[in-house]
């Protein structure tokens, strides 16, 4: 598929057309509705609307109101444990979800809210609740996928591969099964080589994952998404870098705003977290630094691959543009453009300038998916570059396309930089 960056100026002039036609007719109408309702209709039509606009503070008292109105109805502490979970407030929204089953509600969403809880490493949920879920024959496909998944970061790979078993099949998890089982494979062939053995995921109580591997004189820097990952738990990732091992530092960052303002290991504002990289480079001795990232976090390893003058940055289904003046009812997430305007503005840039206009060049491979219109999007902005390739994963149509290249066979992202 040949991108360019008309590609990108026609897609971005579509939203852009959406904006200001589709967007304030769907406006009007969710206000037109606010109005005529009355009582606690109103009060959910309002949360609604706020949570449409990314209010989320507003979205959240309108649903506590609600919540007290119906405090059987499980779909309220799961709203509100989402908008929580999404600005980091992990003891928050354990608390909503835990008030929840205190009031008796039996609800499958808010038993998988805790799994996603524990990958944050703030609740006392026990890798044999996850692995008693993949061994019960009466749980649903989305529990034993869940639960899987949190077992392979948790390193319990036996249980893991049970429960993918189980679902491989499934029409609506079956993808997600083999995707995670190739990814098992890969943690396991890397163990038995004698590899690291590290945790599945960053979090407010672990910040930051080091290996050392005094035998690379490679560093590469992840920076985890919202979901304390890189599309795949980072044992799963770091052991699809290399078959020789590589010094790896993976970084969280609580604010929740992709690192833009700084990393919970180093502390708030972007310099300081690249001076952090860069002594940590210079203290392991490392020739050459790379950085890695996924979705909006590939927006933050490109940046941070130009200002470190690193030797390349390795991203998928990245996002190139970030402008400020986005429109809340086409970004994946309004409430993260809001977060995103209060405390990182200035960071909110066309990386093709930034790139194009940069003294140090690092080498930028973008993977994605075609088949999905933002991704195709935000590759075709930067093609043409120098020192930007693009690899689109044909045939595929989501968003996590790393986890499909996984699943095909690909291994040793490193090598990469190898191919002509």
């Amino acid at each position: 598929m040949a991108l360019t960056r008309l590609t990108f100026a026609f897609i971005f002039g579509m939203l852009r057309v959406r904006n200001h036609t589709v967007v304030p007719l769907q406006e009007a109408s969710r206000r037109r509705a606010i109005t005529r309702a009355t009582g606690l209709d109103k009060t959910k039509l309002q949360a609604s609307y706020a949570w449409w606009h990314g209010a989320a503070d507003e979205a959240i008292r309108y649903w506590r109101e609600v919540e007290q109105a119906e405090p059987s109805n499980p779909a309220w502490p799961n709203k509100i444990a989402q908008a929580l979970r999404e600005r980091g407030d992990v003891e928050e929204g354990i608390k909503t979800v835990q008030d929840a089953f205190d009031r008796g509600i039996v609800d499958e969403e808010l038993e998988l809210a805790l799994l996603r809880f524990a990958r944050l490493g703030r609740t006392n949920a026990p890798v044999a609740d996850a692995e008693a879920i993949v061994a019960d024959p009466g749980a649903s496909p989305n529990k034993v996928y869940q639960a899987a998944a949190y077992l392979l970061g948790e390193n319990r790979f036996e249980a893991a591969r049970a429960g993918m078993r189980r679902i491989e099949d499934h029409p609506a998890f079956g993808w997600n099964a083999k995707c995670s089982l190739a990814v098992l494979d890969v943690v396991e062939e890397r163990r038995a080589k004698g590899g690291a053995d590290i945790p599945g995921w960053v979090s407010p109580a672990r910040n930051s994952i080091l290996v050392r591997e005094p035998s690379s004189d490679t560093l590469v820097v992840g920076f985890a998404l919202p979901s304390s990952a890189l599309g795949v738990p980072l044992n799963g990732f770091h052991a699809l870098l290399s078959s020789t091992g590589v010094n790896a530092l993976y970084l969280y960052d609580s604010k929740q705003v992709f690192h833009l303002a700084g990393t919970d290991r180093f502390g708030p504002g972007w310099q300081t977290m690249l001076d952090g990289i860069k002594a940590l480079a210079k203290e392991l001795g490392v020739k050459r630094v790379v950085t890695v990232g996924g979705s909006a976090t590939g927006y933050t390893a490109i940046r941070a691959a130009l200002d470190l003058e690193a030797f390349g940055a390795i991203v998928f289904g990245t996002q190139t543009h970030m402008p400020e003046n986005a429109n809340f009812a086409t970004a994946r997430s309004a409430f993260t453009i809001q977060r995103l305007r209060a405390h990182v503005r200035p960071m909110m840039r066309n990386l093709y300038h930034l790139i194009r206009d940069a003294k140090h060049r690092p080498r930028i491979e973008i993977f994605f998916s075609p088949g999905v219109r933002l991704d195709r999007m935000h590759a075709a902005n930067v093609a043409g570059l120098a020192n930007v390739r693009l690899h689109a994963v044909e045939g595929f149509d989501r968003h996590d396309c790393l986890s499909e290249m996984v699943r095909r066979g690909r291994r040793n992202l490193l090598d990469i930089f190898e191919e002509v």
